[in-house]
């Protein structure tokens, strides 16, 4: 009986140690599996961020490309302004286009510190692209005309000594401007005010020719005094363009930096 009775205990004991070890076993079970579960949710997360970088680095990399193209054609286009400008620049402080009577009078009155020379016609008159042609083709050579302050006291300074052929207009020219004429499309500089009423006032564009008190003027491939005009409207356009361009330049240098500082955070 006594045995028996040991042996239950025993068995009671295998019992109970067998259940221990099996809630054991089901706790290590359920946490392996919560751990598993954790590690997928890991995966999971750690999968999205790097489909999230990867995305990130696709539209960097098309930002900087973007922005490097971008930069690139308008750096072009502000170099090719940039080389036109001195072009032009260096055509017109040579005086190209001018007749040397012209040029040479205008260095004397320059090296005789003469302050009353306001410039020439070409230089004193701003027309609108439209009429820029018929401008050039009413004047001709007038646009070549030096305009001085005193007319009497410029004459009286030069006297004789002139080394070729000039026509000097006072500052103070002006004439009636006719409805429709040329002068009402061309504007003058504020120290020659009636500087285009007294050589436009009555000329008046007729399809490609002008008309004037002297006669009709016929267009043809070259035009005495030709281009000056264009010149210096195009020197204009291009300043103001080149503006614009180093403008955008800078915006997109900017922009560069910003994509290659996302680049550094990617």
């Amino acid at each position: 009986t006594e045995d028996l009775t040991a042996r239950t205990v025993a068995l009671d004991e295998q019992a109970t140690q067998g259940s221990d070890a099996k809630r054991a076993a089901e706790a290590a079970f359920e946490e392996a599996t919560q751990a598993l579960a954790h590690s997928a949710e890991a995966h999971s997360e750690a999968a999205a961020a790097f489909e999230g970088v990867e995305s990130g680095l696709v539209e960097a990399r098309a930002a900087a490309s973007e922005s490097r193209t971008s930069f690139e054609r308008l750096d072009d286009e502000r170099r090719r302004c940039e080389a036109r400008h001195e072009s032009l620049e260096q055509l017109i402080s040579g005086m190209e286009g001018y007749g040397a009577g012209v040029r040479s009078f205008l260095e004397d009155r320059e090296a005789q510190g003469d302050t009353g020379v306001l410039g020439t016609v070409a230089e004193l008159l701003e027309s609108g692209e439209d009429f820029e042609a018929a401008v050039e083709l009413a004047l001709g050579e007038r646009l070549q005309a030096v305009v001085v302050s005193d007319l009497e006291s410029t004459l009286a300074a030069v006297g004789e000594d002139v080394a070729g052929r000039v026509l000097l207009i006072g500052a103070d020219a002006a004439g009636s401007v006719e409805p429709g004429s040329l002068a009402e499309q061309v504007t003058s500089d504020s120290r020659a005010s009636g500087l285009a009423s007294h050589l436009l006032g009555s000329c008046f564009l007729d399809g490609g020719r002008v008309r004037d008190a002297s006669g009709v003027w016929l267009p043809g491939t070259e035009v005495e005094g030709s281009g000056l005009l264009a010149q210096r409207r195009e020197v204009r356009e291009l300043d103001e363009r080149r503006g614009e361009l180093r403008s955008q330049c800078e915006e997109l240098s900017s922009l560069r930096q910003q994509t290659e500082s996302k680049f550094q955070e990617l």
